[in-house]
């Protein structure tokens, strides 16, 4: 497990998309029940992040089942020279209809790349018809609930 998140993740996680700037796609796979990947393109406005966990809404049924069933999941995230593969285990599940709220532990992370070479993250345009069908004000409250669970938790 690993005890704290790299600042470069957690600052590639934060913040949330505006309409109109263009802004990241971070890949979430999970593993289906027939052993194949499924990817699942999350925004920031589905993630957050902190130096312990990193706090996902999934809106994709599949890959909502695959996290109900294996916990397991795989996050990549762009940074500017390098690409992390984060392994995840959900350490927390709140089923909110048809999203998911879940706070993942990172048991590994793989760095791919380094400063001799430029990346650049997959990108899409924000638009308020992608919030509103996104359900981006509902996963926002969903992920301030997740935090505050933890924080509270980490209080006790």
């Amino acid at each position: 497990m690993v005890e704290h998140i790299p600042t470069s993740i957690v600052e590639a996680l934060i913040g949330y998309p505006e309409a109109g700037v263009s802004d990241v796609i971070i890949p979430l796979i999970t593993v289906d029940e027939a052993g194949y990947p499924h990817v699942c393109l999350l925004s920031r406005a589905e993630l957050n992040a902190d130096t312990n966990h990193i706090y996902a809404v999934v809106a994709s049924t599949v890959s909502r089942a695959n996290i109900w069933r294996d916990r397991r999941a795989t996050l990549i995230i762009f940074t500017v020279s390098t690409a992390y593969y984060c392994k995840l285990d959900a350490a927390v599940l709140r089923d909110d209809g048809d999203l998911l709220g879940v706070v993942f532990a990172i048991l590994l992370i793989k760095e791919d790349g380094d400063e001799s070479f430029h990346m650049e993250a997959p990108r899409y345009l924000p638009t308020d018809a992608i919030a509103l069908k996104e359900h981006w004000a509902r996963s926002r409250s969903l992920l301030r609930e997740l935090l505050a669970l933890q924080a509270e938790e980490h209080r006790d």
